[in-house]
């Protein structure tokens, strides 16, 4: 019964715990995932903003080079070589104030051109002859709308004989009346070295994609090969992105590892189609799951502590409730005279109670004696005696001839030799029952010795001291009661 009860407790605080724990760590990854998607979309406003602060902090540069006196002197009506030679130049101090780290800290530009006001090529840095009277405004829309409104602009422009897909700014040049005299344009490589700026400062993968593939990313190779793969439909429409048709999100696992994906097209890229792409890893804050699985720990060892802890109790339990059991198969077998006893408080009532039974089987009364109940002989109910049996010896009555009263006071009474005191004991008890009116036949004196001598070595064992009884008489009862020894 009691592996019952204690596996019983033992699976319900499991079960409890154990769903509180699968609740609690369910919910708080939920949170931590929904807080991971707020975060990853916090980065995307990010990147945006960075992305249209660093575009309008090239056309303030390329801004201020078009106002230096070097690309206006360039742009003067001259004559056409003199002309060419003067904004090569010029291309090239545009070049070197740019790769200046305490200019601009762009790095080296890939592309310088100083255009007319039509926006024809007159030179560009690097090769004086070459694009010489190339019209980039039909290529670069950015180029054009410079020119038309006289203000800077921001383009991305696919340099296809060079495979290049430049991030251009474009700035308007006005000679010294106000006039427009051409235009300066400056481009830099969307590098992966730029892609891996991005990322570093948002702590999260950046690739930038046209309709052909992926062209740079901060990712390495492997997980680049994956997103190309799902920009091409595996994961997200790369070319709905491309036409301006919003942002998609997706999430896709590589290896072992979960990922947030966003792609959407960027910002002031009029020319070409180009879409960025975000990545980062969906891990969950593992430092909150592991203090989690802390209280999992723990909980674990209460489990275990509760464990021994009932099977310890219950064992100590049923031990109590052996010996009492044991004790009442001994009273049902015939053996009366026995008492039960037990250190354990919460038993010792029950072992109280089930000695009275006893008792009360027995013949023996309880009586008191000061603040503490003692155990007395009383009228037993063991089987009569003929007379026969009494002149065998056992069956002695005390009676039978007058006998001698024991003394009353407690140095007397102990100076008597056992046997004697136990005679004149039986003698006294017999005559105060018959002075009240009970029938004594059935009372031997071999059982009255035996009970006697058992609950005097209970009370003296509980007193610490050795005890006899004597008879009193009070308002037509009879009782023992014990007496220390002085």
């Amino acid at each position: 019964m009691r592996f019952k009860v204690i596996a019983g407790n033992f699976v319900i605080l499991v079960a409890v715990g154990l769903g509180a724990y699968s609740l609690a760590r369910h919910q708080l990854s939920e949170a931590l995932t929904a807080e991971a998607s707020r975060a990853f979309v916090r980065k995307q406003r990010l990147f945006e903003q960075i992305w249209e602060g660093q575009a309008y902090e090239l056309e303030l540069l390329t801004l201020k080079q078009s106002k230096s006196l070097d690309v206006k002197r360039a742009l003067r009506p001259l004559d056409e070589s003199t002309r060419r030679l003067a904004a090569h130049r010029a291309a090239e101090d545009v070049a070197a104030w740019f790769r200046n780290p305490a200019n601009a800290g762009r790095g080296v530009p890939d592309l310088v051109v100083l255009t007319n006001a039509e926006g024809q090529v007159l030179a560009r840095d690097k090769d004086p002859n070459r694009w010489f009277g190339r019209h980039l405004a039909q290529e670069i829309k950015g180029l054009g709308d410079a020119l038309s409104t006289s203000l800077p602009q921001h383009d991305i422009w696919h340099l296809e004989e060079e495979n290049k897909l430049l991030e251009i700014a474009v700035a308007p040049v006005r000679d010294e009346a106000g006039s427009l005299s051409g235009a300066l344009v400056v481009g830099f490589d969307l590098s992966g070295s730029q892609a891996s700026v991005y990322a570093r400062g948002l702590l999260a993968d950046v690739a930038f994609f046209t309709e052909r593939g992926i062209y740079s990313s901060s990712l390495g190779n492997l997980m680049a090969k994956r997103l190309a793969e799902g920009l091409k439909g595996s994961l997200v429409d790369s070319s709905r992105v491309l036409t301006g048709n919003g942002k998609v999100s997706a999430k896709f696992r590589d290896g072992g590892e979960k990922y947030h994906l966003l792609v959407e097209r960027l910002p002031l890229t009029s020319t070409t189609s180009v879409g960025y792409a975000l990545v980062h890893p969906a891990r969950l804050d593992g430092n909150l799951l592991r203090a989690l699985d802390v209280v999992l720990f723990a909980f674990g060892i209460g489990a275990l502590l509760m464990l021994v802890y009932g099977l310890w109790v219950g064992s100590r339990i049923v031990r109590q409730i052996e010996t009492l059991e044991e004790g009442m198969l001994a009273a049902i077998n015939g053996n009366l005279q026995q008492r039960l006893s037990t250190d354990d408080a919460d038993f010792g009532g029950l072992a109280y109670r089930v000695n009275q039974l006893l008792n009360l089987l027995g013949g023996i009364e309880e009586t008191s004696s000061g603040d503490e109940g003692t155990l007395a002989p009383s009228d037993f109910t063991g089987q009569q005696l003929n007379a026969s049996a009494l002149g065998g010896g056992e069956g002695r009555d005390a009676d039978a001839g007058a006998h001698e009263a024991l003394p009353r006071t407690p140095k007397e009474l102990f100076s008597l030799e056992e046997d004697a005191y136990l005679t004149r004991l039986y003698g006294d008890y017999r005559a105060a029952k018959r002075r009240s009116g009970e029938n004594v036949e059935s009372i031997t004196e071999s059982t009255f010795r035996d009970r006697i001598m058992l609950s005097a070595a209970g009370l003296s064992k509980e007193r610490g001291r050795v005890v006899r009884f004597l008879v009193q008489e009070e308002a037509g009862s009879v009782r023992l009661d014990p007496v220390e020894k002085p």
